[in-house]
């Protein structure tokens, strides 16, 4: 259901609509996952980070990108497939981090 709505709110070019859903998905995943060290360890860091997550999904593309991300560990989720989870969380997580740099650049040069 989220996933759904995320895809409705990037046809909508509402991202501050997705960027609360992703946040909504991705506390769903780690309820699901259950382990309390990792979620305290997640909530550190995304206090630090909530910020610039806002100024990443603002990047051209991201939105779109964000969601075929979202979808690959939704279904590898539904799968029960927990190697294609790990994967795509991976690459999920590799994206972010990739785009948050050129988010931090950008801040730091004055950009968005």
């Amino acid at each position: 259901a989220i996933e759904t709505d995320m895809r409705a709110a990037v046809a909508a070019e509402d991202y501050g609509g997705f960027s609360q859903l992703n946040a909504a998905l991705h506390h769903e995943i780690q309820r699901i996952a259950g382990n309390a060290t990792a979620t305290r360890i997640l909530d550190t860091l995304k206090s630090h980070l909530v910020r610039l997550q806002y100024r990443v999904i603002l990047l051209p593309g991201r939105p779109q990108s964000s969601l075929a991300e979202h979808r690959a560990l939704v279904d590898a989720i539904c799968k029960g497939d927990g190697a294609a989870a790990e994967a795509a969380m991976r690459r999920h997580m590799e994206s972010f981090a990739r785009l948050l740099a050129q988010a931090i650049d950008a801040v730091r040069h004055g950009g968005i």
